[in-house]
């Protein structure tokens, strides 16, 4: 069972896939395995998997195998060829459904970028920093328009020599010395 993330690279739209999980039957009702140690012990029906369809843009559980027999162990997924009746159409739409999506599918909410592999931090700086950097630029906008806001700038003065007139600097900066921050 393996999850796939993907964003947007205009807009920062996230999707999350994931799958394929085994199930059985039991009577009428098709239920998941808890876990791969599960269904090795048990005979699998079919193959269930977390889909996207970028047409209808909704993230959907379909049954995307179902095999005619019953498989004894999860190697006979592998092992065995697989069935002609692959499910991988929207059943609202008609249109193709991705566990995985492919290069160039393009963002249904913006139109304008393309999904990419989103690739989380480490564990260890997602406990530091639980929320990551944006991957685009930030855009401020007003009226339409695009506004440009400068980068901040940094003046150290340690005031060792010769100290820096800290008067002529653009407006809009707090001048502060090194006596404030002791």
């Amino acid at each position: 069972m393996e999850t796939y993330q993907y964003f947007c690279s205009y807009c920062n739209y996230f999707v999350e896939t994931s799958g394929p999980w085994p199930f059985y039957k039991r009577e009428k009702e098709k239920v998941q395995y808890k876990s791969f140690l599960d269904a090795s012990s048990g005979s699998i029906h079919g193959l269930r998997a977390r889909v996207y369809c970028p047409a209808c843009d909704r993230r959907k559980e379909y049954d995307i195998v179902e095999y005619e027999k019953p498989l004894d162990s999860l190697n006979e997924i592998w092992l065995n060829s697989f069935p002609k009746k692959i499910k991988m159409i929207c059943h609202k739409c008609k249109k193709p459904v991705y566990l995985v999506l492919p290069s160039g599918v393009k963002c249904p909410r913006c139109r304008k970028g393309a999904f990419e592999t989103f690739n989380p931090f480490l564990e260890a700086e997602r406990t530091r920093c639980p929320v990551p950097p944006p991957v685009s630029p930030l855009r401020v906008r007003q009226g339409g328009s695009t506004v440009r806001i400068p980068k901040p700038t940094v003046v150290i003065d340690s005031q060792e020599h010769k100290t820096t007139p800290l008067k002529d600097l653009p407006t809009g900066f707090q001048a502060r010395s090194a006596k404030d921050w002791r």
